[in-house]
């Protein structure tokens, strides 16, 4: 008996040691732990700046198609206005918007509306060298309800990711005043630039959403010297214009060549070198047509980044330009087609019971003035929605004395806020006027995103 409870403990001790050797396999352990699933970080306003971005270059080609000579618009404005409206589409409107909007191909697990959030709480910062200053408002029509039975309520959507706060107007009686308070918000917020965005309202207008984005930038360098030169509109048409150049010395300043779209690229900073305006210069001076055919995000973004810096000899003209645009055709042309339409629209996510809502207009306003000192720019957008220093080599001389694309850039996000191309600008009397280096101006950067004007 003593020898079979001495085998019996043995044989447990190994037992016992055995188990312990024992390592669970990895599938098992798998199986018995709870299945967790962990979803990719995604970087929300990258992902916005780069399908905004993209809407840039389809927009700016579809207008270069449709208006002739110069141009000037911010993409940033017209994509913030209808991200909003994207918010309460639905259906094959939101399906169509999203593809016009270049937000189609984001990523399953990204948020359009955080990623404008994320991009403007960027915009609005402030440094000791600029500001960006908000200012938003949501105005509805009176004794019309925007209560919506979806998960997400429409208002709220505005006022958390676009900063939208609510007023009411009454649109349907009192037209006049609410189109007068619509353009007088716009004034304000564009320091009386744009003091005129709509010129007529419905009363059957159920809400208006408004953005608007100012910017004033005082050049890192600063031109001193204006004189009359030469721009070349073709190979046999040239013109007298008032350009700009430095007086003494040739500054450090970042330039590239484009081989894809023969030109050449050159950054010009503002100061803060948060902002800088870029200018791309076909090579040949009846290139621009090449050029515009030829933009592309990729090779843009790629040349941008390998750019380096040299001494440059820069004389660009001086110019202004003001220009008012009617994005409906436009759109249509990018495939936003339902949204227009009374009858196929799908915005109930906005709400309004069980009424019919659709867009009826989109309207942008863009100015801007580039001189010896700076910039300044201005632009807003409406969306009618209806019910139913080392020794270096020689300067690389770069005269902009012929048709040209200019976009303003944000370069943090790497944001596009300001594009156009000037053509033709203004003769000028054909004498060299030298400006001194005193009269600098304070340097503002003012981005008002996004109002909702609806009816009261």
């Amino acid at each position: 008996m003593a020898y079979t409870w001495t085998v019996a403990l043995l044989l447990a001790a190994l037992v016992a040691v055995t188990l312990a050797q024992v390592k669970v396999s990895p599938k098992i352990a798998a199986i018995q732990q709870p299945i967790r699933r962990v979803y990719p970080i995604c970087n929300h306003q990258r992902v916005v700046v780069c399908a905004n971005n993209r809407f840039a270059l389809d927009l700016y080609k579809n207008i270069a198609c449709s208006v002739d000579g110069n141009m000037i618009f911010s993409p940033f404005s017209v994509s913030a206005a209808l991200a909003m409206t994207y918010g309460g589409a639905s259906g094959v409107t939101a399906k169509q918007m999203a593809k016009a909007l270049r937000f189609y191909n984001m990523p399953w697990y990204c948020n359009v509306h955080k990623g404008f959030l994320a991009l403007m709480n960027l915009l609005q910062s402030s440094s000791t060298q600029y500001i960006l200053s908000p200012c938003q408002q949501d105005l509805r029509r009176r004794r019309l309800s925007f209560e919506c039975k979806s998960h997400i309520n429409f208002a709220d959507l505005t006022q958390t990711y676009y900063l939208s706060p609510a007023e009411n107007l009454d649109i349907r009686f009192d037209t006049a005043n609410s189109l007068q308070h619509i353009n007088n918000w716009v004034a304000s917020q564009t320091n009386n630039e744009i003091t005129n965005l709509l010129t007529a309202l419905d009363p059957g207008t159920g809400l208006v959403l408004v953005n608007a984005i100012t910017f004033k930038g005082e050049w890192v360098n600063k031109f001193d010297l204006t004189y009359s030169g030469p721009f070349h509109l073709t190979c046999c048409d040239t013109i007298q214009t008032t350009k700009m150049k430095f007086g003494c010395g040739y500054p450090m300043m970042k330039h590239g060549v484009i081989p894809a779209f023969d030109a050449q690229i050159l950054e010009l900073p503002y100061k803060g070198n948060k902002v800088s305006m870029y200018i791309l210069r076909p090579n040949h001076i009846e290139g621009l047509a090449y050029l515009e055919n030829q933009l592309n995000l990729a090779i843009l973004n790629a040349a941008i980044s390998s750019m380096t810096a040299k001494p440059i000899d820069l004389a660009m003209p001086k110019f202004s330009l003001s220009q008012t645009i009617d994005l409906k055709p436009i759109l249509k042309a990018l495939g936003m087609f339902d949204v227009f339409s009374a009858f196929d629209a799908d915005l109930h996510k906005i709400g309004t019971g069980n009424a019919k809502l659709w867009v009826d207009f989109v309207v942008h306003q863009a100015i801007i003035n580039v001189h010896e000192n700076g910039t300044e720019a201005s632009a807003a957008t409406a969306v009618g929605v209806c019910r139913v220093k080392r020794a270096t080599p020689p300067p690389i001389p770069y005269d902009v004395d012929r048709p040209f694309i200019f976009f303003i850039r944000e370069q943090t996000s790497g944001s596009i806020l300001f594009m156009g191309r000037l053509v033709k600008p203004e003769a000028a009397a054909a004498t060299a006027v030298g400006v001194g280096k005193g009269g600098d101006f304070e340097r503002f950067v003012g981005m008002k995103p996004d109002q909702v004007f609806r009816k009261g």
